[in-house]
Parts: structure tokens; C-alpha cells; sequence
């Protein structure tokens, strides 16, 4: 291998280091903003005053969707986390080597 391939193959792997440590620092970012919207979302349920802002009948409805918006959001927390595991240890399986 010429010294001129070396080279390129040394600026793709930092490349791929960079974009791979974007992805991470992207995926840390989404980590917190879907813990802050579970916050938020659990407190609204929490307010009585807050879920008084809609009529009566609605307020159940509110209340659903609310319920499933945790839901949801917590799963994808927890899928964020493993993707975040994996690429974490390949990162550390990499540096070993």
C-alpha cells in the first residue's frame, strides 16, 4: 500500500470517528429531551389545574392520551439507551485493539 493510500485511509477512519461521534452526541441529545418531555408530560397528568383547562368531557380523553404519550415516549427512551450501549461498546471494542 503507497503512502498516499495510507493517508486516505487514515482520514476515512477519522471521518468515521467523527461522524460516529456526532451520531453519539445526537442521540445523548435526544436521550435528554425525551426525559424532559416525560417530565412535563407526567406533570400536566399530575395538575389537576393544568387538566382543568379542558371541559369535563374531554378531560378522559386528555388523560389517554397523555397515559400513551408516556408510554410511548419511555419505550423510545429505552430504545435510544440500547443504540447508545451498542455503539459504545463498539467504540471501546475498537480502542482495545
Amino acid at each position: 500500500m503507497s503512502w498516499e493510500d495510507e493517508i486516505k485511509n487514515h482520514f476515512e477512519w477519522a471521518r468515521i470517528q467523527n461522524e460516529r461521534e456526532e451520531l453519539l452526541f445526537e442521540l445523548y441529545k435526544g436521550e435528554d429531551e425525551e426525559e424532559a418531555d416525560l417530565y412535563l408530560m407526567q406533570l400536566h397528568l399530575r395538575n389537576q389545574s393544568d387538566l382543568e383547562f379542558f371541559p369535563p368531557e374531554d378531560r378522559k380523553q386528555v388523560i389517554e392520551l397523555l397515559t400513551q404519550l408516556i408510554n410511548d415516549t419511555t419505550k423510545h427512551r429505552e430504545l435510544l439507551d440500547l443504540v447508545v450501549d451498542e455503539i459504545e461498546k463498539k467504540i471501546q471494542k475498537e480502542k482495545t485493539k
